[in-house]
């Protein structure tokens, strides 16, 4: 990776993270009735309304506010909730460990499951057993994660009652991360199918098995090598998709992490908790993504060019 490339992916994640303020504010700037409104209730005066725009600088013109947003945020202030008066950043750190624990373990879950099922199919390529698992990992990835847990909820913590449903008790962790890890893997399979599912008609690979190395052996040491650095660079992008899916996943389990908070405030229309989360989740997606691309260079010497 030249310091031209890096250059140019840190002027792209610095556009992605003031696309994603951007548009929120705009948004959120459109909807009726305005925060006030929606904090105080229906049955709120004007002139409670105004007291409470004239209190949080809500009287200012729209452009006005988000320049002193940027303007604060680059020094680190993120705002007060309007909703609880708490400080913006002081309530994404206390929900920040909670959602990387969650995101930690339907990534490594995911990466785990889809690599050994890639293998499993690229060993069996062509068989009914790759064709059906194909399916099933198209369905899986396709799936919404709603719908896909609502599905483990019924099962496992209504009909056989093996885990709990959410909130913030011991094992509320397993069905959240569960629920997110089974579309990682799917991608993570079907990339690494693709990725190492011609290696056996390579020469170099009847070699090896002419000279006795066991088929098993051969996947697990040298496909896996020559598919590292597609699965990184699929792990890049599937981090957009575990951030996005963990705001509907906490919601539904009523789990307690960054996209809980960012759904409770966007039912409260918590302007500040709004952009102060949309940010954080912007800088953590392009983050992961330029490292993705940093190991997948390390992996893969054709891509450090």
């Amino acid at each position: 990776m030249t310091v031209r490339h890096a250059t140019c992916r840190l002027l792209g994640a610095l556009g992605v993270v003031w696309a994603v303020v951007t548009a929120v504010f705009v948004a959120l700037q459109a909807l009726p009735g305005g925060p006030a409104r929606a904090l105080l209730g229906p049955r709120a005066t004007p002139a409670q309304i105004r007291v409470f725009e004239l209190a949080w600088g809500l009287d200012r013109p729209w452009w006005v506010q988000y320049a002193a947003w940027w303007v604060h945020a680059w020094h680190g202030d993120l705002g007060v909730s309007y909703a609880t008066g708490q400080p913006v950043a002081q309530v994404l750190l206390l929900a920040a460990p909670r959602t990387l624990a969650l995101a930690g373990l339907a990534l490594g879950g995911g990466l785990a499951a889809g690599i050994a099922v890639a293998l499993w199919q690229a060993a069996r390529a062509g068989s009914r057993g790759d064709r059906a698992t194909a399916a099933l990992l198209g369905a899986l990835y396709a799936a919404p994660p709603y719908w896909v847990g609502l599905g483990l909820i019924l099962w496992l913590a209504e009909d056989w009652r093996v885990l709990p449903a959410g909130g913030d008790q011991p094992g509320a962790v397993v069905l959240p991360a569960v629920t997110l890890a089974l579309p990682v893997a799917a991608a993570v399979a079907r990339y690494l199918r693709n990725s190492v599912g011609t290696l056996p008609a390579e020469p170099w690979w009847r070699a090896a098995r002419s000279r006795g190395l066991s088929a098993g052996r051969l996947w697990w040491r040298h496909g896996l090598r020559h598919g590292a650095a597609p699965v990184i660079l699929c792990v890049g992008w599937l981090a957009p998709q575990l951030v996005g899916g963990s705001v509907i996943v906490e919601a539904l389990y009523n789990y307690p992490g960054i996209g809980w908070v960012l759904w409770q405030a966007a039912l409260d229309r918590d302007v500040p908790v709004l952009l102060g989360g949309s940010a954080l989740v912007a800088v953590f997606t392009t983050v992961t993504g330029a490292l993705a691309d940093l190991a997948a260079a390390l992996v893969d010497r054709r891509l450090r060019r």
